[in-house]
């Protein structure tokens, strides 16, 4: 035999390149031994010819499965190498460490804090049990399909359409009951459940008002989720003769009873009324209404009437039902989200229409006549988050929240990269002779970017403990401007974040580190090493274009800084058209503690006169609408001559006052009279509006003395003055028709 080098010994050095250093030696020898050992035998018994020697080279490929097996062990040596060294350099160079980390805390931290609110509303899960099989209903109509009265959130559908989440009562027992009944419904459970607001709750001689809402008997059972005391609401207590049973959250748990165990079977009063509390929802549960809404407590459904009275969403002696029912279902394990829409699709078209009111304007359109694209159809989609409505609404502020923030990373990126060009400057020399004794250029690269994402690991280490305290901020953002971002939702640093955070910090270690990595490796080494500039000419080059790039994003952030500076300076300066300086707002609601009528009205005049006689209290008066609070109520007013079936939209605002609110506010009354303690139940309706009023219904004419009715009022108002302009929900919108009203005419809405 030839003592040439044989092919596959050839290929066991080859292969040997991806042994770790360590084992590489005694690694490549065994199987060289054991390759000449085959060899030997094999030439014994005849001399070697090709196919032999295919043997054994398809022989020496088994040694590729044993280094890939070794693989693990070479990334973790060559990695643990990498990052000891880099730890080493950046402890060398505290300052640059120190003034990089910062930056890059700055931008990763105000990213993660972001995240953590784009966690909380855009992404987060009801935390139930397989909630990708929840399924949310939702309906639309063509625009000349009509409701009548509707109470829950609703914002503007697709053009063209009308629609919401919010249902008929007598459409969701029809849908529940069909879906009851159906042995082949694609749905395992629908339950209904609906919001309830300023509740009334005393435990021990405390009151508080507290949020709740009602739900259905099978609530809790459709999506999955168990008392971690006592039981929750089931069918039996869904019955309207049934004993009033309450489950509490487990936050109002902890913060009205202390985590009392012994809480279960006790009485809480609610609005008056006793319910004995059966249960405590696990932590983190907050039901599925809108991302915003966290319930104290829950009822069942069949309870809402007997615990809000005349503003039940149920039918009324004086007004048909509400639309006010959320509806949600759990599709049974492979069924489809069309298919339940299907499903019901045809039982919720009859039964809206058939709860269509009545056309009360000409222009309306009769039920025989809707055409059937303006029929009402379901709409059915994932149900995972619960209802969308806030969560669509903030979605667009948030991305925008975003994008700034991404802005500012960036910034601390490039400024990062600079320093790192500067720093590679520095270490030309140290580069270049590591290149000039043989190692590599992906070597080398791989060992800058080690350096550069150990440092934003670091940055995104001091980021999350600055995020703690920019969430905080965000609260108190949301807190103040609820139009944009949802007030009272939870954020938390989870694990999601801190994946994230992680993933960003690496991604933005690449990202900086990557640029001046490659530009250091590429030298020309006879120039580098004779202290040749040609390289920090280079890499000056690259230093420029970072500066442009900082210098365009910073300025495009102080523009945008400018402009939200502006905003809000010219939204401080917006004429109210009242004095808001030393205003002491609060809010009360007398009547769900039993006052009506004349106890009513006796305690609206105690309570005034009280405050009246404490010092410091220049003058006290109340609304029934709280001013800038992105509060509503308005009506459709008939003019003088108008039918109820009169095709006009005259809608205007509504405010009921106490007699001496405009002195009070400092509204300036420019023509007419105000309000007198005269004004009471039995004397003549009046009305006192603003000039937009007066201005776009009377255009032609004097509105002073002049008669109009609310929409579906049965008396006459007289208006008996008018006062100037004030801005009614918000600082933003333009100024609308308000029409006031004395409180002593209106005790049945104060």
């Amino acid at each position: 035999m030839r003592n040439e080098r044989k092919i596959h010994l050839w290929l066991i050095r080859f292969i040997g390149f991806i042994v770790p250093r360590q084992f590489r030696y005694d690694w490549r020898h065994e199987w060289e031994a054991e390759l000449q050992y085959h060899e030997s035998i094999l030439a014994k018994w005849r001399r070697l010819d090709w196919q032999d020697r295919w043997d054994l080279m398809r022989h020496s490929a088994g040694s590729l499965r044993d280094a890939l097996y070794l693989q693990p062990k070479r990334l973790e040596e060559d990695m643990i190498q990498d990052i000891r060294y880099g730890s080493r350099m950046l402890l060398k160079h505290k300052g640059f460490t120190l003034v990089a980390m910062l930056s890059l805390a700055l931008g990763i931290g105000a990213n993660t804090a972001l995240f953590s609110l784009v966690d909380a509303v855009l992404l987060r899960t009801l935390p139930v049990p397989e909630p990708e099989r929840l399924a949310l209903f939702e309906w639309r109509s063509g625009p000349n399909y009509r409701t009548g009265g509707m109470r829950g959130t609703m914002l503007p559908t697709e053009p063209g359409t009308r629609g919401g989440s919010i249902f008929h009562p007598d459409n969701v027992a029809k849908l529940r009951a069909q879906q009851a009944n159906d042995p082949n419904s694609p749905l395992s459970s629908l339950f209904a459940y609906a919001p309830l607001w300023g509740i009334t709750a005393v435990y021990q001689q405390q009151a508080e008002v507290i949020r709740a809402q009602c739900v259905s008997g099978n609530y809790y059972d459709g999506l999955g989720i168990s008392a971690i005391m006592g039981r929750t609401i089931t069918e039996n207590d869904d019955q309207a003769s049934a004993t009033p049973v309450v489950v509490l959250s487990h936050h109002y748990w902890q913060k009205t009873f202390g985590a009392n165990p012994d809480v279960i079977g006790q009485q809480l009063t609610l609005n008056q009324k006793a319910f004995t509390i059966i249960g405590i929802t696990p932590p983190g549960f907050v039901g599925a209404l809108q991302v915003d809404s966290r319930p104290d407590i829950t009822i069942p459904l069949a309870m809402e009437s007997m615990l809000l009275g005349d503003s039940t969403g149920f039918a009324t002696k004086d007004r048909p039902p509400l639309w006010f029912v959320h509806l949600m279902g759990r599709l049974k394990p492979g069924a489809t989200l069309e298919q339940a829409q299907a499903s019901l699709n045809s039982t919720f078209q009859a039964v809206a229409l058939d709860v269509m009111p009545a056309p009360k304007r000409n222009k309306e359109v009769a039920r025989e006549k809707l055409e059937t694209k303006d029929y009402p159809r379901l709409k059915v989609s994932s149900g995972s988050q619960g209802a969308m409505e806030i969560r669509s609404l903030a979605s667009k502020t948030i991305y925008v929240l975003f994008a700034v923030v991404a802005a500012v990373l960036l910034i601390a990126c490039a400024n990062v990269a600079n320093l790192l060009l500067a720093r590679a400057a520095l270490r030309g020399p140290e580069i270049s002779l590591r290149l000039a004794v043989g190692a590599g250029r992906w070597r080398i690269v791989r060992q800058l970017l080690t350096e550069s994402v150990l440092l934003s690991i670091l940055g995104g280490i001091v980021g999350v403990v600055f995020a703690y305290w920019a969430k905080a901020g965000l609260i108190a953002l949301a807190s103040n401007a609820a139009d944009f971002i949802p007030a009272d939702v939870e954020l938390h640093i989870n694990a999601r974040v801190l994946a994230f955070t992680f993933g960003l910090s690496v991604l933005t270690g690449i990202l900086f580190g990557l640029a001046p990595a490659w530009r250091a490796t590429h030298v020309d080494l006879h120039s580098a090493l004779k202290q040749s500039n040609r390289t920090s000419t280079s890499v000056s080059r690259l230093s420029k274009g970072l500066i442009v790039l900082q210098v365009a994003l910073s300025l495009l952030l102080l523009v945008g800084a400018g402009l939200f500076i502006r905003t809000l300076s010219n939204l401080q300066h917006v004429k109210l058209g009242f004095n808001q300086e030393n205003l002491l707002l609060f809010g009360l609601a007398p009547g769900q503690n039993g006052y009506k009528e004349e106890r009513l009205q006796q305690f609206y005049e105690q309570l005034t006169a009280r405050l009246d006689a404490l010092p410091g209290v220049k003058s006290s008066t109340f609304g029934i609408v709280p001013l800038i609070a992105y509060n509503t109520w308005n009506t459709r007013v008939l003019l003088p001559g108008e039918q109820e079936n009169a095709s006009s939209e005259n809608i205007a605002n509504i405010q009921k006052t106490r007699e001496n609110y405009f002195a009070t506010m400092e509204i300036p009354l420019l023509r007419g009279r105000a309000f007198t303690a005269q004004d009471v139940a039995s004397a003549p309706p009046v009305a006192i509006v603003n000039q937009t009023l007066a201005k776009k219904f009377f255009p032609n004419d004097d509105a002073l003395g002049k008669r109009v009715r609310e929409d579906e009022g049965k008396s006459e108002i007289e208006i008996v003055g008018i006062v100037a302009d004030t801005k009614y929900d918000s600082q933003r919108d333009d100024i609308e028709p308000l029409l006031f009203t004395p409180w002593q005419q209106e005790l049945d809405n104060i």
